[in-house]
């Protein structure tokens, strides 16, 4: 997972076919926009998944 434009826009560009068993989603769909990906989260999960990618690219 990817983040650019001031953290906000997410995607990955290196992906398995493990993303379709996993999500339904083909790497394809997600090469340039992870939209696909967050739509399928439930709402209330979504402040961790954000903050968990947050620390994950944080310097070390």
């Amino acid at each position: 997972m990817n983040s650019d434009v001031g953290k906000s826009h997410k995607f990955f560009p290196y992906s398995s076919n493990a993303m379709k068993e996993i999500y339904g989603i083909t790497p394809e769909e997600v090469k340039e926009d992870a939209t696909p990906i967050f739509q399928i989260f439930h709402p209330d999960d979504l402040e961790m998944i954000n903050q968990s990618i947050l620390e994950s690219d944080a310097p070390y």
